[in-house]
């Protein structure tokens, strides 16, 4: 059956073409198969030997690449295979990109456009150099917070300097001779939004689901401090702990969600978030449920 990687069409026509360039852009190539119904009876064609040539050829002058094509005959019915290999560098086809979406073809467009090329380009938006943030941009407080907690835990080592900003930022390479990286700006900027509108967490109490918002918090600044000051208001405003009393003497905080969970999710998110996205982190509160999104996906694979 026709999938993410196969599609099936009953004769030839040059529309099939931004399919080709679909599989030739992702991770696993695909195969069009010329001759068969969508459910999957097979029809066969005539003119196979001509496209063998011909689909190989159109390729290669408006795609730049070779497809193989071969021939299949089943019960007295030619059909023909295409098979794309996925390509290195980006494939467009008169100047758009395709990608697959399941088993449709669909262009590639906007944001999504920006981030496709940047990966095949090999480029990581958190390692370039940022247009709009310098090294006075940076706060002190935030590296040297951040080095200091990493050496208390043994995660960082005691060469490095907490109070040489320059020299944290050159250890890890978050900056250059030509600048700070965006990864520096967000991590350590005084105001990362100017970097990245990504770079904010909003903490939300509704009334009930799709209910009215009951009270709001903003959380910006460094990155570095965003998941501790999230988990103080929710932990303060948004889901204080009930008390009860251990051995009728001692009391005890019982909270509705595990903290270490709770920071274990805000930190997924800030981590995890894709940091060239317009859209932030948002926490939803409800009754019965906390709710985290952030712009990102997945690891392809």
């Amino acid at each position: 059956m026709e999938s993410q990687n196969e599609e099936w069409k009953e004769g030839w026509s040059d529309n099939y073409l931004d399919t080709i360039c679909a599989f030739a852009n992702s991770q696993t190539g695909g195969r069009l198969i010329i001759g068969k119904k969508d459910n999957g009876d097979i029809v066969g064609i005539r003119n196979f030997k001509k496209l063998m040539t011909e689909i190989p050829n159109t390729v290669k002058n408006l795609m730049n690449f070779y497809p193989s094509v071969e021939y299949v005959t089943e019960n007295g019915k030619t059909y023909l295979i295409v098979t794309v290999e996925p390509q290195h560098e980006a494939v467009d086809l008169r100047g758009v990109y395709y990608k697959r979406s399941g088993s449709t073809t669909v262009r590639i467009t906007g944001g999504e456009l920006r981030d496709f090329l940047m990966e095949k380009g090999g480029l990581v938006w958190t390692n370039l150099i940022s247009k709009e943030a310098k090294l006075s941009d940076i706060s002190p407080e935030a590296v040297s917070t951040f080095i200091k907690r990493g050496q208390e835990i043994g995660h960082i080592s005691s060469v490095a300097n907490p109070d040489d900003i320059e020299g944290v930022l050159r250890r890890y390479r978050l900056m250059t001779d030509d600048g700070i990286t965006n990864a520096a700006a967000v991590l350590f900027g005084k105001d990362p939004v100017a970097v990245s509108h990504a770079a904010v967490t909003k903490i939300g109490l509704f009334a009930k689901n799709s209910g009215r918002i009951l009270m709001e918090d903003i959380i910006e600044g460094p990155i570095v401090f965003q998941p501790d000051e999230t988990m103080k208001r929710l932990l303060e405003k948004y889901t204080q702990p009930r008390f009860r009393l251990k051995d009728h003497l001692t009391r005890v905080e019982a909270y509705q969600y595990p903290p270490k969970g709770l920071r274990e999710a805000i930190l997924n998110s800030v981590v995890h978030r894709q940091y060239m996205s317009s859209q932030h982190t948002t926490i939803s509160v409800y009754p019965d449920s906390v709710r985290i999104y952030n712009p990102g996906s997945l690891p392809k694979g």
